[in-house]
């Protein structure tokens, strides 16, 4: 069971994962599937960067 820090990260690679199955799906049948922010090495990336580096505290209020 995944801690609930780690949940984004599971929940994240599920869509991945997801959207990989649906373009493996679609391959055979002459449709290409495009997703340009999904690129395994840009999700891979984006995951390994520390939370500071990825939020940032918005001026609100």
């Amino acid at each position: 069971m995944p801690t609930p820090r780690a949940l984004p990260g599971c929940h994240l690679w599920f869509n991945f994962l997801t959207l990989e199955v649906m373009d493996r799906a679609a391959a055979p049948h002459g449709i290409e599937l495009r997703f340009p922010f999904w690129d395994k090495r840009l999700v891979e990336f984006c995951v390994s960067l520390p939370a500071e580096q990825k939020m940032q505290q918005a001026g609100l209020g």
